[in-house]
């Protein structure tokens, strides 16, 4: 079963009798819509009444993604009193829940989730919740270091596992991830894979590599990849660069 969210009450200056109102439609209305509409109102509120409602559809709700939602919400306002329900939230059957839960738990202690966020994105059989334990997977103090993320650039399984991963290596660069991130531009990529790994390659502390990518890609046979390494040139190759773009 999914619902959407309705309209949204965010900035309005609600007063407390309302945010408790809101907490209970959010626990025990009916109907679904109405049910994420609540809790969508309730996001930024640190009341004791939101907090109570988020905890309670955090366990409750039948609808994962109103689930997801509360655990969203409690990771940014409540995450380090409600520790054992988000670590709970890991072992949820859906995978939007478990993506979100590891999320909100780095939120207070990232090095503390280094190894569950591992676990998670070599175990986990959801892509969804894997791209988002990439996404607080910190090279720098895991002890797998880059290597588990150039194993995922090349073996991740799906795009999005796989840019997420690059992604991350900007946290610890080095020669590996450099090279691996390269390897992304390759004309079998996708697109979306080889633009993005010419942005990371622009934002690389050196930008020789960057430089020397684009302009052999700047003949590409895609026009909208050529486009962009011809801007990344322009951007990242200095004078030299924009004196081969002048030729």
């Amino acid at each position: 079963m999914r619902c959407a969210a309705g309209g949204r009450l965010r900035g309005t200056g609600k007063t407390e009798q309302q945010t408790e109102a809101l907490g209970e439609l959010a626990k025990h209305v009916l109907d679904c819509s109405a049910r994420a509409w609540a809790l969508d109102a309730l996001d930024s509120s640190t009341s004791l009444a939101a907090r109570d409602a988020r905890r309670f559809i955090a366990l409750n709700e039948r609808v994962s993604e109103l689930r997801a939602e509360a655990i969203r919400q409690i990771g940014i306002y409540d995450s380090g009193a409600s520790r054992d329900l988000l670590l709970a939230a890991l072992g949820d059957y859906a995978s939007l829940v478990r993506g979100h839960a590891i999320v909100s738990l780095a939120r207070s202690d990232t090095a503390a989730v280094q190894a569950t966020a591992l676990a998670m994105i070599t175990t986990d059989p959801s892509f969804y919740a894997q791209e988002h334990a990439l996404s607080v997977y910190d090279p720098s103090i895991a002890p797998q270091g880059t290597a588990l993320l150039i194993d995922r650039i090349s073996h991740g399984g799906s795009l999005g596992v796989r840019t997420t991963a690059a992604q991350r290596l900007l946290r610890k660069p080095d020669t590996a991830g450099l090279d691996a991130i390269e390897s992304l531009t390759a004309v079998k990529e996708p697109r979306a894979a080889r633009i993005l790994a010419l942005r990371l390659l622009s934002e690389w502390p050196d930008k020789s590599r960057a430089t020397s990518v684009a302009e052999r890609y700047i003949d590409d046979g895609d026009p909208l990849f050529a486009s962009d390494a011809v801007r990344t040139l322009a951007r990242a190759g200095g004078e030299v660069g924009k004196a081969r773009l002048r030729r």
